[in-house]
């Protein structure tokens, strides 16, 4: 092999350890379950997994009292990169 083979098998080499070391690198958190929480309660547990919290709306639920999460996304045990928003929604019960 030549310099300027070398030279090349290398740079793509460095490249490829670079992606990885990217891709691999990223924090990542499982999420918790955050069904019937209240928003507040809700709100620290996501805090101190490193996630965010987002009320999406209201929704009927017939196990969950009303202004309780009835449901998230992600779902409860999903891996996530850090500080990533998690979605939920409010029973106005049944």
């Amino acid at each position: 092999m030549n310099l300027q083979g070398k030279r090349g098998w290398m740079i793509g080499l460095a490249m490829l350890i670079l992606i990885m070391g990217i891709s691999c690198g990223r924090p990542t958190v499982v999420v918790p379950n955050l069904i019937d929480n209240t928003v507040d309660v809700a709100r620290v547990i996501v805090a101190e997994s490193q996630l965010l919290l987002s009320v999406e709306g209201e929704e009927e639920s017939s196990t969950i009292p009303e202004g309780r999460i009835c449901r998230q996304s992600p779902m409860r045990g999903s891996k996530v990169e850090k500080w990533t928003t998690v979605k939920v929604w409010l029973s106005r019960g049944h």
